[in-house]
């Protein structure tokens, strides 16, 4: 599917994502695990996180898997989700904050962060 960087502070390197939810670390990056138990083809995005070890994998349909010690889908993530097909997501530059953003085929956008006091 992609390359991606790794947004962790302490290590270099960065992320290969396959579409069936296979991950290949490059350079230092951390490996954390992959999306195979999922058992789904549509993987779209990888995002790291700055603040804790860990990556989400989004699908093309929006299914998210929580990969490391982040929060997950269902769980604590919250905000508002795009309609459409899921086609990337970031992680905003400069954000403290552990989520990301993610982004649908006509480019709209929608913010999700992890949502600690549930």
């Amino acid at each position: 599917v992609g390359a991606f960087p790794n947004q962790d502070d302490n290590t270099n390197g960065g992320y290969l994502l396959y579409s069936d939810g296979k991950v290949v670390t490059l350079g230092g990056a951390p490996y954390y695990g992959n999306g195979l138990s999922a058992k789904v083809s549509n993987f779209v995005a990888l995002v790291s996180d700055s603040q804790d070890p860990g990556y989400w994998l989004i699908t093309s349909t929006g299914k998210i898997v929580s990969v490391g010690e982040l929060c997950s889908d269902g769980e604590t993530l919250q905000g508002h989700r795009v309609a459409g097909t899921i086609v990337g997501a970031v992680n905003p530059s400069g954000s403290d904050d552990e989520g990301f953003d993610e982004v649908n085929s006509a480019g709209a956008t929608s913010e999700l962060q992890c949502n600690f006091n549930l």
